[in-house]
């Protein structure tokens, strides 16, 4: 009898299981604002901005180290401020390809 019991237990415990989760509500998906392709990162006051940031801000760019960051503060001395970040390919040793990298992060005023 005590084999009988325990089956009839276990497929009673199984049953009222299986009513509380069909009848649970459904577990619903964290909802998020569509995504428009622009970066996460993109918060526009945040980003250096070519014309005033020194050498030392101009490093925490990618593909900027301190020759690149001195190279684009001695540009901009020069020749003044830039008008588009596109202008920054003029600057030696800065390629397209690193303008591209960098393009999220800067900001031109």
């Amino acid at each position: 009898m005590g084999r009988r019991f325990a089956a009839a237990w276990w497929a009673a415990l199984c049953a009222v299981l299986v009513c509380l989760c069909a009848t649970a509500p459904p577990v619903r998906q964290a909802e998020y604002p569509p995504w428009d392709g622009a970066p996460y990162f993109d918060a526009g006051p945040d980003r250096v901005d070519v014309n005033t940031a020194p050498a030392a801000e101009l490093e925490t760019l990618p593909g900027i180290g301190e020759k690149k960051a001195l190279a684009i503060v001695e540009y901009r001395e020069a020749n003044g401020p830039f008008r588009a970040v596109e202008e920054l390919e003029r600057v030696k040793g800065i390629s397209e390809r690193t303008v591209d990298g960098m393009r999220a992060y800067v900001r031109i005023s």
